[in-house]
């Protein structure tokens, strides 16, 4: 178990890393030709990250999806060095410290106020949906896991309904959220060069 969290979290931590690297670096290099660009590479990184996703949580064993998931991984992050450059340019210098807190904001509130929660919630429906045991899975399963002193039989369902949910839950979610920011990125490319000069 304790290799799990290790791998995940040197996988997740190196990925991030080159993904706010790499999205720094490249939106620069082309954004020298267009300004355009500091929304089109978060906008394609995203369209792409979204399938890879699901394709990395479908494998079926841990390091199948450490393989998987790094690539969508560094693409997610591509967004970060030029969200902030684009945020930095449209305020005056004295301006910067101010527009960065209130663009935290809405990441915190909705990306880590809301985004745990509602992966829990769906995970819990979806748990029922594979759920085996027969009855509800949340007053049969308290947790994820059958009572103590619980059959066999329900035990197993148990664990295998909280794991298909989680996954699915999780599925769902990168898949249609990732393609969504990508999506409202390419579309704020329309506008942007107009809207940096301006300011």
């Amino acid at each position: 178990l304790e290799f799990r969290r290790v791998l995940c979290r040197s996988v997740g931590g190196l990925a991030a890393a080159v993904g706010v690297a790499l999205g720094g670096l490249v939106t620069d290099l082309i954004g020298k030709g267009s300004k355009t660009a500091y929304a089109v590479v978060p906008g394609i990184g995203f369209l792409i990250a979204s399938p890879l996703y699901v394709m990395a949580f479908l494998q079926p064993t841990l390091i199948g999806m450490a393989t998987w998931v790094i690539v969508p991984l560094i693409l997610q992050y591509l967004y970060l060095g030029p969200t902030f450059a684009v945020t930095h340019n449209l305020v005056e210098p004295r301006m910067r410290a101010s527009a960065t807190a209130i663009l935290f904001l809405p990441i915190n509130l909705i990306g880590l106020g809301f985004g745990p929660p509602f992966v829990g919630w769906l995970s819990d429906h979806m748990a029922q949906h594979f759920f085996t045991g027969g009855g509800v899975f949340k007053a049969l399963c308290p947790g994820g896991k059958a009572a103590e002193g619980a059959a066999a039989g329900l035990a197993q369902a148990c664990g295998a309904a909280s794991f298909d949910g989680v996954k699915w839950a999780i599925l769902i979610t990168a898949g249609v959220v990732y393609a969504w920011a990508g999506l409202h990125y390419l579309l704020a490319a329309r506008s942007l060069k107009r809207e940096m000069e301006a300011a």
